[in-house]
Parts: structure tokens; sequence; C-alpha cells
């Protein structure tokens, strides 16, 4: 293709999947136009991902097919924009999960996320493959011999990292990144992983690139040589009782990377420190699930994370560049590319193929439109009732934090997720006799924490007290004398109450 067309759509010759689960086979598609700040880039690499084998089986949902995975891809500038500054032809460069984002450019819909450098949760991003433009022009991804994406989303390869090893840091190594860099993993800390695969291997390196120390847990012994080869300075076989009991308390930060079904979530959490943070880095096909007493008991966040903002890849590669850290790979030419998805689907590839007192705004959620006028002269500025659909879309997106203050069971929590903006917090308060169940991607598409709380430090108290006293915060109280003990405890368990009850010698 000439300069002078460069512009032009081009014919670009793919791999595709038709069908569910199907193997992928030759197809041609016609690109978008060439975008003012887009690039062209001739493929020469790319990973697959486990991303791939899921959308392939529809896993997280319905695929459009026909459909081109590949998000981890590595090739040559061979066209761009006018607008494009950063990039020429001829640059090596990569491409991750991200194609577009809106960058905040346009002024009659500003986008908080991407004001914040946070482009991996713009509302209007588009991903590499499945997904839609604004214009209803399909993506479609890197098993191909070209793409065309927005040159943000574009990334220079340092040259001293070969174009196949650069391939899986586009997602892998960036998803692992990410949350160390947001977690701030230092030096003395102890980051533990959960998975020892595409992602795990790398996030190993990263951890004790950062100065950190590398704990690995699996529940195979078979591994241990391997990942102690890859830099873990500790591993716990976790299917062994006298290793499990020893890895009890023994990370500040957890990497879960894994994306098994039925994973024993409850034992994961015993694994951190009191503050301690866990990242859920890979998606299961199925639902999170433990018990909340898991979170409050040592007051954990329970975190998401999705893929890796512009800076935080530009970061990433310095890093790899830096210290050196490197996928380990297994080349398997396109040709034969639905021999390498079927490795990765067995598992048989080592590791990659390629929150009125204190001046914030209260806002109310219940499922009963009965209380919202008590409820507003208490202070609530804003009231949702859950239950009316209008109501609850309305509610998306409405606050930074959110109290679960209720201990009702089988409550809807990935609703409640759905109230978070973007990086908000769910804290866990109230505690049912059920176990917390929500989506994956209620946390990792907001990148939402959700941790738990129980009653406060001695300096929280008094401070708590010192606010009540100025503010004049008081509950609304039902006094019981203290013979009638019985009687307030039924009120109580009979929900008959509001909102406490006080027993009174």
């Amino acid at each position: 293709m000439s300069p002078t067309n460069a512009a032009a759509p081009r014919t670009i010759n793919a791999l595709a999947a038709f069908e569910q689960s199907g193997e992928v086979k030759p197809w041609q598609y016609q690109s978008r136009p060439l975008g003012a700040e887009d690039v062209e880039i001739q493929i020469s690499h790319c990973g697959i991902c486990g991303s791939d084998i899921h959308t392939l089986d529809c896993g997280w949902g319905p695929t459009a097919f026909p459909c081109v995975v590949g998000h981890e891809i590595v090739g040559v500038v061979t066209a761009a924009g006018p607008d494009v500054k950063d990039l020429a032809v001829g640059d090596r460069v990569g491409v991750g999960a991200q194609a577009w984002a809106c960058l905040n450019k346009d002024k009659e819909r500003p986008c908080a996320e991407c004001a914040s450098s946070a482009e991996s949760y713009c509302s209007r991003g588009v991903w590499t493959y499945n997904a839609k433009y604004e214009d209803g022009a399909s993506t479609y991804g890197g098993y191909a011999d070209y793409i065309r994406v927005l040159a943000d989303c574009a990334f220079k390869i340092p040259d001293n990292i070969p174009s196949d090893a650069a391939a899986p840091l586009l997602c892998a190594g960036a998803t692992v990144f990410s949350p160390l860099k947001k977690h701030n993993v230092k030096p003395g800390d102890r980051v533990g992983v959960i998975g020892i695969g595409g992602l795990g291997h790398i996030a190993i390196q990263f951890i004790r690139a950062l100065g950190a120390t590398p704990i690995a847990f699996s529940r195979s012994a078979s591994k241990e040589q391997e990942i102690r080869g890859l830099g873990a300075e500790e591993f716990y076989n976790l299917s062994d009782p006298e290793h499990a009991q020893k890895a009890v308390g023994s990370v500040n930060v957890l990497l879960i990377t894994a994306d098994a079904t039925n994973m024993p979530y409850n034992t994961y959490l015993t694994l951190l420190r009191t503050g301690g943070t866990v990242v859920m880095l890979g998606v299961p096909n199925d639902n999170v699930t433990f018990s909340p007493f898991s979170l409050l008991a040592k007051g954990i966040n329970f975190t998401g994370s999705v893929i890796g903002s512009i800076q935080d890849i530009k970061d990433m590669l310095k890093v790899a560049s830096e210290k050196n850290v490197r996928p380990i790979i297994q080349k398997v030419p396109m040709a034969k590319a639905n021999e390498g998805i079927q490795m990765v689907r067995k598992g048989s590839v080592r590791y990659r193929v390629f929150i009125r007192a204190l001046g914030a705004t209260p806002i109310a959620f219940s499922r009963s439109a009965s209380k919202e006028q008590e409820i507003r002269g208490l202070g609530a500025e804003e009231f949702y009732n859950l239950s009316d659909p209008e109501h609850a879309q309305k509610a998306v997106g409405s606050v930074n934090v959110l109290l679960i203050t209720a201990d009702a069971t089988n409550m809807p929590y990935n609703t409640y997720l759905t109230l978070l903006r973007t990086g908000g917090t769910v804290v866990m308060l109230g505690v049912p006799n059920d176990n917390v169940t929500f989506s994956p991607f209620s946390l990792l598409a907001k990148g939402i924490n959700f941790t738990g709380s129980v009653i406060g430090s001695i300096q929280d108290i008094k401070d708590m007290l010192k606010v009540a006293s100025e503010k004049n915060v008081r509950p609304i109280i039902q006094k019981v004398p203290m013979a009638k003990a019985n009687e307030g405890i039924q009120m109580v368990r009979k929900g008959s109450v509001r909102y406490r009850v006080v027993l009174e010698n």
C-alpha cells in the first residue's frame, strides 16, 4: 500500500473462529480507514492469551463471530495518521488488550477515567477484539497480518527485548505490573502469587524486579523447583496441611492470576496479613465466593485490576528492559495457531504461547420505597430504591465508597458493585450468615476494591466520639429495661426496632 492511499481500508488476512470453541480458519476482512491518530502495524508475533480461549469458548458471555482474537501483538508500523506524533513508520511496537480510548479529548463528553490516566477503564474504550468502535465497526485482533489501532495504544518495544518475548508482556506483563505499581509494592513487601502460569511466572519476576519478596502458592508440589528458579523466595503447597498452616498471614499483597473454577477463596484470604490486599487478575468462568468473615477479621481489601493504563504499560516495558523480565515462551507458526490454542486450553504450555459529618454526600440504597422519607430525614441527600429498575439504573456509578451495613442473606452483590465509580471501594460491615458471591467481572471492569472492617482502633474510637460530639451525631434508640432483655433481643431478631435497642439498668 503506497503512502498516498495508506488511509484507505486494507484487506487483512486473518485467522477467525466462526463458532463457539471452533477452530480458527483463514478469513479476510476490510479494515477501517486509517484515522488521523491511528497507526497500522504489520504483525510479526502474537501471544495466545487465556482471554483468547475464554472468548473463543464464550466463557465470558456471547462472542460476536466471526472473531479474530489475539491481544499480545508485536510488529512494525507501516502507516501513521497525520496527527500521530510519537510513532513513525518503521518503529517496532506492541499492542495489548485495548485498541482505543477517548483520552478525554471530547469537551462535550468528559471522561474522568482518561483524565486521571486510567485509560483502561474508559467508559468508551474499545478492546482489541470482540468489540465495536462508536461508528459500529468491529474490532479484530492479532491473529492476522496487519492491525490498525489508536497510536496511543501502541508502544515502542525496548531494543533489548526480542519481539517474541515482548508479545506476552503487552497483556500478561501489563496485567501483573499495573496492580504492583498501584499498590506501591516496594522493597520489604511480601507479595504472593496464586497460579504460576502465563501471568504468574511473569508476576514473580516483576515482584523481584521491584525489590519485594515473591511468594508462590500452588496446589501441587511438582512446580516448586521451577518456580524457585523464576525467583520465588518461598513456595507453599496449599494441598499440604503443614504448608497451608505456615502460609497463613504470610503476605501483604496477593495476586490471584489463576482462572480455574471452584477456587478456595477462603483459604486464599487466610494468606494475607492484617490490612492486606487481594488483587483478582485471572477471570474464571464462575463466581467469586467467600465468607464475609474472611475479609472482616483482618480488614482485607479484595480488588480487581484489568490490564493497565498507557503509562503503566510504558513503565512496565521500562522495568522489563532494565531488570531483564522475560516470559518463558513456546513459539508456534501462525499457520499452526489451532495447535497453540489447544496447548493453552489444555494447560500443557509453559508459560505463554504466544463513602455528613465528614462533609461527604450520603447516598442511601434500599430495596423498599417505604423508607425514603425517614432516611432523607436522617440526612441522606439521595435515595435509590434498588427494586425499581429506573432507580437502579440511575444509581449505577453514583458513589465512591459503599458501606454494606446489612446482614441479610442472598444479597445482590453484583448489583451493589454496579453502584461504584471506577476505583471505588465497597466496605463490608454487616456479617450475613451466607457467603459473599459475585462475578469477578464486577471488580475487574472498574478496578473496584472490596474490603471489610471490624469495630475500630483505640484512636478510631476516640476520633469517632469527638466527631459525634462536635457534629451532633446521635443514634435513634429504643430503651428496654435490663430485666426485659429477652424482649429487646426478640425485637432485634425480628427486625421490629428502629434502629438500636439499648438495655437500661
